[in-house]
């Protein structure tokens, strides 16, 4: 929502986008929670003066953690438990 300058209250704006924009941004929304976690919580930035299978290894690491730790959320939220 945003202040109409012209009347001074608060409208709602609607912009117009193309399907397949809405189609993608509809469907990776798990997609892109993964990638904000994992881009959030990273606690890898030792590796860079490492072994290079570290930074691999440590990369399918994070994405087990985080995939889990959605999951996780996903079945609490289910069963309420």
């Amino acid at each position: 929502q945003k202040v109409n300058v012209d009347t001074g209250r608060m409208e709602s704006l609607k912009f117009p986008r193309l399907n397949n924009i809405n189609d993608y941004n509809q469907g990776m929304n798990q997609v892109d929670v993964a990638d904000q976690l994992r881009g959030t919580y990273r606690f890898d930035h030792w590796v860079r003066n490492r072994k290079w299978w570290w930074a691999i290894f440590l990369w399918w690491f994070r994405v087990i953690i985080t995939n889990s730790y959605i999951m996780y959320l996903s079945v609490n939220l289910y069963y309420r438990v």
